[in-house]
Protein backbone atom coordinates (compact mmCIF):
# COMPACT_ATOMS: atom_id res chain seq x y z
CA UNK A 1 0.00 0.00 0.00
CA UNK A 2 1.62 3.32 -1.26
CA UNK A 3 2.11 6.26 1.12
CA UNK A 4 1.36 9.73 0.01
CA UNK A 5 2.98 12.52 2.03
CA UNK A 6 0.63 15.36 2.22
CA UNK A 7 2.73 18.41 4.27
CA UNK A 8 0.87 21.12 5.93
CA UNK A 9 1.64 24.28 3.84
CA UNK A 10 0.99 26.19 7.39
CA UNK A 11 3.61 23.62 9.20
CA UNK A 12 6.91 22.62 7.96
CA UNK A 13 6.86 20.21 11.02
CA UNK A 14 3.33 19.01 10.30
CA UNK A 15 2.20 16.37 7.92
CA UNK A 16 -0.15 13.59 6.80
CA UNK A 17 -0.30 10.38 5.25
CA UNK A 18 -2.84 9.42 2.34
CA UNK A 19 -3.79 6.06 0.22
CA UNK A 20 -5.71 5.61 -2.51
CA UNK A 21 -8.36 3.55 -3.03
CA UNK A 22 -11.47 1.71 -5.02
CA UNK A 23 -15.34 1.98 -4.57
CA UNK A 24 -17.31 0.56 -7.20
CA UNK A 25 -14.74 1.63 -10.06
CA UNK A 26 -14.89 4.92 -8.11
CA UNK A 27 -11.38 6.19 -6.67
CA UNK A 28 -11.40 7.80 -3.06
CA UNK A 29 -8.51 9.06 -1.06
CA UNK A 30 -7.90 8.07 2.04
CA UNK A 31 -5.97 10.14 5.04
CA UNK A 32 -4.24 6.96 6.76
CA UNK A 33 -5.63 7.10 10.59
CA UNK A 34 -4.75 4.75 13.43
CA UNK A 35 -6.31 6.78 15.51
CA UNK A 36 -9.74 6.61 14.16
CA UNK A 37 -12.46 3.81 14.73
CA UNK A 38 -14.25 3.42 11.40
CA UNK A 39 -13.46 3.70 7.94
CA UNK A 40 -15.48 7.23 7.12
CA UNK A 41 -16.11 8.65 3.78
CA UNK A 42 -17.73 11.89 2.84
CA UNK A 43 -21.38 11.11 1.29
CA UNK A 44 -21.49 11.62 -2.52
CA UNK A 45 -24.30 10.20 -5.30
CA UNK A 46 -23.67 7.15 -4.76
CA UNK A 47 -22.90 6.56 -0.95
CA UNK A 48 -26.19 8.74 -0.94
CA UNK A 49 -28.11 5.95 -1.82
CA UNK A 50 -27.30 3.69 0.68
CA UNK A 51 -30.12 3.20 3.97
CA UNK A 52 -28.36 3.44 7.41
CA UNK A 53 -28.14 0.67 9.82
CA UNK A 54 -27.27 2.77 12.55
CA UNK A 55 -25.27 6.06 13.73
CA UNK A 56 -22.30 6.40 15.69
CA UNK A 57 -20.74 9.64 17.68
CA UNK A 58 -17.55 10.52 16.48
CA UNK A 59 -14.95 12.70 19.33
CA UNK A 60 -11.85 15.30 18.01
CA UNK A 61 -9.79 16.87 20.85
CA UNK A 62 -12.22 20.24 20.18
CA UNK A 63 -15.82 18.67 19.55
CA UNK A 64 -17.81 15.50 18.65
CA UNK A 65 -20.17 14.75 15.53
CA UNK A 66 -22.18 12.19 14.50
CA UNK A 67 -22.56 10.20 11.24
CA UNK A 68 -24.40 7.62 9.90
CA UNK A 69 -23.37 3.81 9.41
CA UNK A 70 -24.00 2.09 5.99
CA UNK A 71 -21.95 -0.98 4.78
CA UNK A 72 -20.43 -1.41 1.62
CA UNK A 73 -20.68 -4.30 -0.78
CA UNK A 74 -16.56 -3.87 -1.31
CA UNK A 75 -13.85 -1.54 -0.70
CA UNK A 76 -10.02 -2.07 -1.92
CA UNK A 77 -6.73 0.11 -1.06
CA UNK A 78 -3.88 -1.31 -2.49
CA UNK A 79 -3.91 -5.33 -2.51
CA UNK A 80 -6.08 -4.93 0.60
CA UNK A 81 -9.48 -5.71 -0.15
CA UNK A 82 -12.33 -6.40 1.78
CA UNK A 83 -16.77 -7.03 1.43
CA UNK A 84 -19.61 -5.72 3.17
CA UNK A 85 -17.24 -3.30 5.31
CA UNK A 86 -19.35 -1.18 7.89
CA UNK A 87 -18.41 2.83 7.53
CA UNK A 88 -19.06 5.89 8.55
CA UNK A 89 -20.83 8.36 5.87
CA UNK A 90 -20.09 12.03 7.14
CA UNK A 91 -22.32 15.08 5.72
CA UNK A 92 -21.50 15.97 2.14
CA UNK A 93 -19.36 18.45 2.00
CA UNK A 94 -18.73 19.53 5.54
CA UNK A 95 -15.58 21.90 6.40
CA UNK A 96 -12.66 19.91 7.45
CA UNK A 97 -13.89 16.29 7.50
CA UNK A 98 -11.66 14.15 4.99
CA UNK A 99 -12.24 10.54 3.91
CA UNK A 100 -10.26 8.32 6.64
CA UNK A 101 -9.11 5.12 6.49
CA UNK A 102 -9.47 3.91 10.35
CA UNK A 103 -8.77 0.94 12.23
CA UNK A 104 -11.79 -1.10 11.50
CA UNK A 105 -10.14 -1.83 8.38
CA UNK A 106 -6.61 -2.99 10.13
CA UNK A 107 -7.75 -4.58 13.33
CA UNK A 108 -7.20 -8.00 12.14
CA UNK A 109 -4.08 -7.29 10.45
CA UNK A 110 -0.25 -7.28 11.46
CA UNK A 111 1.44 -4.32 9.30
CA UNK A 112 5.14 -3.14 8.42
CA UNK A 113 4.81 0.76 8.56
CA UNK A 114 7.86 1.58 6.03
CA UNK A 115 8.08 5.17 6.10
CA UNK A 116 11.40 5.97 5.08
CA UNK A 117 10.41 4.12 1.67
CA UNK A 118 6.41 5.31 1.96
CA UNK A 119 4.59 2.22 1.94
CA UNK A 120 2.52 0.08 4.66
CA UNK A 121 2.97 -4.03 4.00
CA UNK A 122 0.51 -6.67 5.39
CA UNK A 123 2.71 -9.59 6.20
CA UNK A 124 2.11 -13.11 7.61
CA UNK A 125 3.85 -14.82 10.99
CA UNK A 126 7.16 -16.00 7.98
CA UNK A 127 7.93 -12.15 7.38
CA UNK A 128 8.42 -10.65 10.57
CA UNK A 129 11.09 -9.00 10.34
CA UNK A 130 14.16 -10.57 11.85
CA UNK A 131 15.75 -9.36 15.30
CA UNK A 132 13.04 -7.33 16.27
CA UNK A 133 11.79 -6.77 19.81
CA UNK A 134 8.36 -7.30 20.16
CA UNK A 135 6.44 -5.72 22.99
CA UNK A 136 2.70 -6.94 24.33
CA UNK A 137 0.21 -3.90 22.52
CA UNK A 138 -2.60 -3.35 24.69
CA UNK A 139 -5.87 -1.54 22.73
CA UNK A 140 -8.68 0.27 23.46
CA UNK A 141 -12.33 -0.90 23.16
CA UNK A 142 -12.41 1.16 20.18
CA UNK A 143 -8.98 -0.82 18.58
CA UNK A 144 -6.76 2.17 19.03
CA UNK A 145 -3.09 1.13 19.64
CA UNK A 146 -1.91 2.29 22.86
CA UNK A 147 2.28 2.81 23.51
CA UNK A 148 3.98 3.95 26.91
CA UNK A 149 6.60 6.72 26.63
CA UNK A 150 8.94 7.53 29.58
CA UNK A 151 11.88 9.80 30.54
CA UNK A 152 14.75 9.18 33.15
CA UNK A 153 13.29 6.10 33.73
CA UNK A 154 10.21 6.88 36.13
CA UNK A 155 7.75 9.12 34.80
CA UNK A 156 5.64 7.62 31.92
CA UNK A 157 3.05 8.34 29.89
CA UNK A 158 0.50 6.05 27.67
CA UNK A 159 -1.45 7.67 24.44
CA UNK A 160 -2.70 6.85 20.81
CA UNK A 161 -0.48 6.06 18.05
CA UNK A 162 -1.92 7.77 15.72
CA UNK A 163 -1.48 7.91 11.65
CA UNK A 164 -4.11 10.14 11.20
CA UNK A 165 -2.06 13.58 13.46
CA UNK A 166 0.09 16.20 12.22
CA UNK A 167 1.41 16.62 14.77
CA UNK A 168 1.85 15.04 18.61
CA UNK A 169 -0.39 16.81 21.23
CA UNK A 170 -0.20 16.22 24.93
CA UNK A 171 -3.12 16.56 27.18
CA UNK A 172 -2.54 20.34 28.78
CA UNK A 173 -3.21 18.58 32.58
CA UNK A 174 0.08 16.33 31.78
CA UNK A 175 2.01 18.84 31.14
CA UNK A 176 0.98 21.00 34.32
CA UNK A 177 1.45 18.15 36.21
CA UNK A 178 4.87 17.50 34.91
CA UNK A 179 6.59 21.10 33.40
CA UNK A 180 10.15 19.66 33.89
CA UNK A 181 9.84 17.91 30.66
CA UNK A 182 8.01 20.43 28.80
CA UNK A 183 9.49 24.34 27.68
CA UNK A 184 7.31 26.58 26.15
CA UNK A 185 7.48 27.52 22.61
CA UNK A 186 4.84 29.71 21.14
CA UNK A 187 1.14 28.88 19.64
CA UNK A 188 -0.74 27.32 16.71
CA UNK A 189 -4.13 26.83 15.36
CA UNK A 190 -5.54 23.34 15.69
CA UNK A 191 -8.05 21.37 13.28
CA UNK A 192 -9.07 18.15 14.66
CA UNK A 193 -11.23 15.41 12.89
CA UNK A 194 -14.61 16.85 13.27
CA UNK A 195 -13.38 19.66 11.84
CA UNK A 196 -13.27 22.06 14.60
CA UNK A 197 -10.72 24.88 15.48
CA UNK A 198 -8.48 25.96 18.23
CA UNK A 199 -5.52 28.10 19.01
CA UNK A 200 -3.18 25.83 21.29
CA UNK A 201 0.43 26.53 23.40
CA UNK A 202 3.30 24.62 21.71
CA UNK A 203 6.03 22.87 24.17
CA UNK A 204 9.43 21.54 23.15
CA UNK A 205 9.15 17.87 24.83
CA UNK A 206 12.46 16.53 26.33
CA UNK A 207 13.59 13.33 24.63
CA UNK A 208 12.17 10.36 25.90
CA UNK A 209 12.01 6.66 25.43
CA UNK A 210 9.73 4.49 23.10
CA UNK A 211 9.76 0.62 22.15
CA UNK A 212 13.53 0.75 23.58
CA UNK A 213 14.59 3.59 21.65
CA UNK A 214 15.73 6.88 22.43
CA UNK A 215 13.79 9.91 20.26
CA UNK A 216 14.88 13.41 20.44
CA UNK A 217 13.67 16.85 21.63
CA UNK A 218 10.19 17.22 19.65
CA UNK A 219 7.64 19.71 19.62
CA UNK A 220 3.80 18.89 20.74
CA UNK A 221 0.85 20.83 21.26
CA UNK A 222 -1.05 21.00 24.53
CA UNK A 223 -4.62 20.39 24.14
CA UNK A 224 -7.54 19.56 26.38
CA UNK A 225 -8.06 15.75 25.89
CA UNK A 226 -11.48 15.78 27.90
CA UNK A 227 -13.48 15.13 25.18
CA UNK A 228 -11.79 12.36 23.51
CA UNK A 229 -10.79 10.91 27.14
CA UNK A 230 -14.93 11.40 27.69
CA UNK A 231 -16.45 8.21 25.65
CA UNK A 232 -13.10 5.86 26.27
CA UNK A 233 -11.95 3.83 28.80
CA UNK A 234 -7.97 4.38 29.04
CA UNK A 235 -7.62 8.36 28.97
CA UNK A 236 -5.05 9.14 26.89
CA UNK A 237 -2.08 11.26 28.06
CA UNK A 238 -0.55 11.62 24.47
CA UNK A 239 -1.55 11.36 20.80
CA UNK A 240 1.64 10.35 19.33
CA UNK A 241 1.48 12.15 15.67
CA UNK A 242 3.63 12.45 12.31
CA UNK A 243 6.74 14.50 13.58
CA UNK A 244 7.22 11.13 16.01
CA UNK A 245 5.97 8.50 13.76
CA UNK A 246 8.03 9.63 10.62
CA UNK A 247 11.74 9.04 12.83
CA UNK A 248 11.41 5.33 12.84
CA UNK A 249 9.10 2.23 10.83
CA UNK A 250 6.97 0.47 13.51
CA UNK A 251 5.37 -3.15 13.21
CA UNK A 252 2.24 -3.55 14.46
CA UNK A 253 0.34 -7.35 14.59
CA UNK A 254 -2.98 -6.23 15.61
CA UNK A 255 -4.44 -9.42 16.19
CA UNK A 256 -1.40 -10.41 18.42
CA UNK A 257 -1.62 -7.57 20.40
CA UNK A 258 2.25 -6.85 19.21
CA UNK A 259 4.44 -4.61 18.34
CA UNK A 260 8.30 -3.13 17.83
CA UNK A 261 10.03 -0.35 16.28
CA UNK A 262 12.01 -1.98 13.02
CA UNK A 263 14.37 1.11 12.38
CA UNK A 264 15.21 4.27 13.63
CA UNK A 265 15.39 6.68 10.50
Amino acid sequence: MKLILVNDVDDPDSANWYVDGILEQQPYRFLLDTGATFTTILSDDYLSTFTPIGTRDSAGVFSSTKNDLIVLPNLKIGSFSAKDVTIARAPKNKLGIKNILGMSFFKDKALHFLFDVGEVQILNKNKIPEQLTLFDLFMGENFHPYLDISWQGNTFAKGVWDTGAGVTVFDSKFIKKHPQFFKLAGNSEGTDSTGAKKETPIYEMKDFVLGGKQFPVTKVVAIDLSVPNSIIKTPMDFILGYPILRKANWFFDFPQRKWGISKII
